[in-house]
């Protein structure tokens, strides 16, 4: 972390409140290692000064989405703290993990000023009483919120794309239209080899639906009379 000269003897005063989050449960489990790695702060709050007893771990977040749809029981305690004057450091792995929406993320900022606080995390130290430290926290906070932004509509455009793809199949149209957009290289009667998508949420997805398309384009005996 820079700028280790914004920490004065007031901030040195007060705790310093590392804060954790992850979105998901799922996170939680299968991702430890960000978990520990926020865990350490704990040491990079000592090594700014801070006694072991004066830094404060709030957790109760890991598993709670930052996108402002549900409440989150460790940021409502975090602000609280921060508004009574009690916080020289909110410590954060990255801005993302404090707040998914610029709703939370500036009243932080505001609060953080107005009460003397600063704010860090892997990048730097910042004191959003400074106009250009606060300059780059919106800024930090705006592309946190629009990463949120085109997660959400990559999932969405990929779920519509899936359903256009399942519907094709079951009516057996998959396989109409230019090949280069289908999943499927060489002839039907030898074993496919599966061509790579563009999109990756779509990889897993795909070759089921290209199977079932698969069987459309070979009927058994005698289909083409129930067909007709």
């Amino acid at each position: 972390m820079s700028d280790p000269l914004k920490i004065t003897s007031s901030h040195l005063a007060r705790v310093a409140i590392v804060y954790l989050r992850q979105s998901s449960a799922a996170q939680v489990e299968h991702n430890r290692e960000s978990t520990d790695r926020q865990y350490a702060l704990v040491n990079k709050a000592g090594d700014l000064g801070w006694p072991t007893d004066k830094v404060i771990v709030i957790d109760e977040d890991l598993g709670v989405s930052g996108s402002g749809a549900v409440a989150r029981s460790g940021f409502a305690r975090l602000t609280a703290e921060v508004a009574l004057g009690h916080v020289g450091l909110v410590l954060g792995l990255e801005v993302s993990r404090l707040a998914r929406n610029n709703a939370d993320w500036y009243r932080l900022i505001d609060l953080c000023g107005l009460s003397n606080t600063l704010i860090g995390d892997a990048d730097g130290i910042y004191h959003p009483a400074l106009f250009n430290d606060r300059l780059l926290l919106g800024l930090k906070g705006t592309m946190s919120a629009a990463e949120l932004y085109l997660l959400v509509a990559g999932f969405s455009i990929a779920a519509k794309s899936m359903a256009s793809r399942y519907n094709n199949a079951v009516c057996g149209d998959i396989d109409r239209g230019e090949r280069n957009s289908n999943c499927f290289e060489g002839r039907n009667d030898e074993k496919p080899e599966m061509a790579m998508d563009s999109d990756e949420f779509e990889l897993r997805a795909v070759p089921a639906i290209c199977l079932t398309a698969s069987e459309h384009r070979q009927p058994g005996p005698g289909a083409e009379t129930a067909l007709a």
